[in-house]
């Protein structure tokens, strides 16, 4: 993670990029 002022910014993309691998993931334990 670089530039502490896109922090807000950056976690929201980190968060939104985490959540479609994690359901992606889950699909194929379901």
């Amino acid at each position: 993670m670089m530039g502490s002022h896109l922090v807000s910014i950056t976690n929201l993309d980190e968060n939104n990029y985490v959540q479609g691998e994690f359901l992606a993931h889950l699909q194929y334990f379901v």
